[in-house]
C-alpha cells in the first residue's frame, strides 16, 4: 500500500521499508508538525492524524492508508521533539553525543609532525651506520 515515505523536517529511522509499520523520528524544538512526503498504490487514500502542535518530548503521529475494499495499513511515527543543536545522531536508540569543545586547528598538524619525528628517530637509530 505505502510505496515511499520521507520526513523532510526530521530524521527518520530506520529508512523506509514497505514492511515496517513503526518508525522513530527526531525533530528540532522549532518543529510543530512533520512535513511528510509519501507515495501510495493507486486506489488508496491517506489520512495523517495527530500531526499538529507537537509537544516537547515524545509524540505519536499516525498515517492511515485505506482503500474502498476495506484494506488498511497504519504506520506509526514515534516523534521525539528535542533540542538537537551541536549533537551527532547516529542511531535514535543511542544517546546523543554533545560536542563540548572542538580542538584547535593546529593540533592535528602538530601530532603529525611529532609522529614523523618519532618514526624518523627510530629509523635512524635502527638503520644508521655508525662510524668507528
Amino acid at each position: 500500500m505505502l510505496e515511499s515515505l520521507e520526513i523532510t523536517n526530521g530524521q527518520m529511522m530506520p529508512k523506509f521499508d514497505p514492511y515496517t509499520d513503526i518508525y522513530s523520528v527526531v525533530v528540532d524544538e522549532a518543529v510543530n508538525s512533520l512535513v511528510i512526503n509519501y507515495k501510495v498504490k493507486e486506489g488508496y487514500r491517506v489520512d495523517v492524524e495527530q500531526n499538529q502542535n507537537l509537544k516537547a518530548g515524545e509524540n505519536e503521529v499516525f498515517i492511515r492508508i485505506k482503500n474502498d475494499k476495506g484494506e488498511e495499513q497504519i504506520v506509526t511515527l514515534l516523534v521525539n521533539k528535542e533540542r538537537v543543536k551541536n549533537t551527532i545522531l547516529e542511531d535514535p536508540f543511542m544517546e546523543p553525543v554533545e560536542i563540548v569543545k572542538p580542538l584547535p586547528g593546529y593540533i592535528a598538524p602538530l601530532m603529525g609532525i611529532i609522529c614523523f619525528l618519532i618514526i624518523l628517530t627510530t629509523f635512524l637509530a635502527l638503520f644508521h651506520k655508525r662510524k668507528r
